[in-house]
This record gives structure tokens, sequence and C-alpha cells, in this order.
């Protein structure tokens, strides 16, 4: 499961983005209901999560970007459900 929740945080409107873009990008939309200390905790708690996935990565996650991830996502697209 927090494979999921990591992917959702890096998944932008139009891209790929860092936590600390998504997690600025979802406070400026809703800033009403989203308070300083919330985000900055919210912020915290996925970079935590992050560094836990790293150590089970073979790659940083700083190189997982649109551009490198394409030709996975191609593939994926062509991909035919039986």
């Amino acid at each position: 499961m927090k494979i999921f929740l990591y992917c959702g945080v890096r998944t932008g409107p139009e891209s790929l983005v860092t936590v600390e873009e998504r997690i600025l990008d979802i406070r400026d939309r809703m800033l009403k209901y989203f308070e300083r200390v919330e985000s900055l905790e919210l912020l915290e708690a996925i970079k935590q999560l992050e560094r836990q996935i790293q150590k089970n990565l073979n790659v940083s996650v700083s190189e997982i970007s649109d551009e490198s991830i394409r030709q996975y996502r191609e593939k994926l697209l062509k991909f035919k459900i039986i």
C-alpha cells in the first residue's frame, strides 16, 4: 500500500513531480483546507516514506521522471489484457 500512496504523491496533474512539488501544488489548490503546519507534517511523512522506498530500489528516486519511464509507459499502453 505504501508504494501506491507514494506513486499518487509523485503524480502531478500533468507529469511526474517531486514530493515537494506535489505537496506545494496540493496546498496551493486547497489552501482553505490545508494549514501550513499540516503541509509540513505531511511533507515530512512522505519524505520518510520515500526514504523507506529508496532502500528497496536499484535507482535513485530522483532519477524517476517522465523521461526515464517513457519506454515502459509505451509498452504498458500497448499491453493487451485478455
